[in-house]
């Protein structure tokens, strides 16, 4: 297949499609879910399975690890939560965003056609947009971004084009060189996350990029390490504006992802073989030789590795505070000072539900 412009712009809108999609769902539910949202992320203590169980909850309801991850960083540049009891909130996020990963799965690489469900959904979503409640209104955009992410998920399974067999043997020859291979395709992984700014979205074209037959299981696994690592991206560049403890969150993400990518790295031959068995015995298929299967051992992979890491680091907490404190150093004693900030903090410009939240406080003031 010749990949032209067109194809390419094909491609190229297919992805703006789920990314769109993406965005709508979760801007949605942020409406539907506002109120509840910020009584959960209130509800952080320094219990720290308390602030694991806030993020899950909290990114199951947003369905957007980033945001919340970015409220956390929020809320530390704010004073009003602790360095340590942000890594809580952080690794639950890291859980809560899986969720994703088992309804492309389930949906969206099922043998039923995406528009048997998707154009329904929209049909159901179009007349709530036109309602005067806020709330319906919400729910319609949720459904609609529903509808969307899914569509743009069919496009793109038709977007990619057939692998030539040029191409097939250059990424044999780029799989054949050991451990180098699969560092590679974590930074790769790692690169198009950051781009996408959605390791959802990421998750999705590999996933479809393995049914096409383009990239492998053991390629297509450590791009998914390194889409964890990409992942922490939108919670450093918002940490930018912050003061030194929202820099020390966002640099934390980063580290307990990093931690988890290296542990994964060392242990990756027999944690594939596992999830072959674990695959074959759920599925009835090897995902070294079924498309449809290796989609279901990603999503077991994603899932694994963000629980798995919780339960290896929620227990060195504070050496995990000390470890990002010593990496981002106080330039000044004013630094080790929490401040209150609303309107006047930039970070929170990436969530609108929090924004009018700052809004208020600072009115009441």
């Amino acid at each position: 297949m010749h990949f032209g412009l067109i194809a390419f712009l094909t491609l190229a809108g297919s992805l703006g499609l789920l990314i769109n999609g993406m965005k709508a769902m979760s801007e949605g539910l942020q409406k539907v879910a506002g109120t509840r949202m910020r009584n959960v992320m209130q509800a952080m203590t320094a219990n720290r399975f308390l602030g694991v169980f806030t993020g899950f909850v909290t990114t199951v309801l947003i369905q957007l690890s980033s945001v919340t991850s970015v409220m956390a960083v929020s809320f530390v540049n704010a004073g009003v939560l602790s360095l340590r009891g942000s890594l809580g909130v952080l690794m639950g996020a890291n859980i809560g965003t899986t969720m994703k990963a088992i309804v492309f799965s389930a949906l969206g690489f099922a043998s039923v056609s995406i528009h048997t469900f998707a154009l329904p959904v929209a049909g159901i979503a179009l007349p709530l947009l036109f309602l005067k409640s806020k709330q319906a209104k919400a729910l319609g955009e949720f459904l609609m971004g529903f509808a969307i992410l899914f569509i743009g998920l069919e496009f793109l399974k038709t977007a990619i084009p057939e692998p030539t067999a040029e191409g097939m043997v250059f990424l044999r020859d780029l799989a054949d060189k050991g451990f180098l291979s699969t560092l590679l395709f974590v930074v790769l992984g790692m690169l198009f996350t950051v781009v996408v700014q959605s390791s959802s979205v990421a998750l999705a074209t590999t996933m479809v990029l393995c049914q096409s037959g383009i990239i492998g299981y053991e390629m297509a696994a450590a791009s998914v390490l390194g889409m964890n690592i990409g992942t922490t991206a939108t919670a450093n560049i918002a940490a930018l504006v912050g003061n030194v403890w929202a820099r020390r969150t966002a640099r934390a993400h980063f580290v307990i992802k990093a931690i988890g990518v290296v542990w994964a790295l060392v242990v990756l031959s027999p944690y594939l073989h596992a999830l072959d068995v674990f695959v074959q015995r759920s599925h009835g298929a090897s995902p070294y030789t079924d498309p449809n299967a290796l989609v279901w051992a990603l999503t077991y992979l994603h899932i694994s590795f963000n629980v798995v890491n919780f339960l290896l680091l929620i227990g060195f907490t504070p050496q995990l505070e000390r470890l990002v404190t010593r990496m981002v150093p106080s330039r000044t004693d004013a630094d080790e000072e929490y401040r209150l900030k609303y309107i006047d903090d930039p970070v929170m410009a990436l969530s609108p539900e929090l924004s009018l939240l700052e809004a208020r406080k600072e009115i009441i003031k």
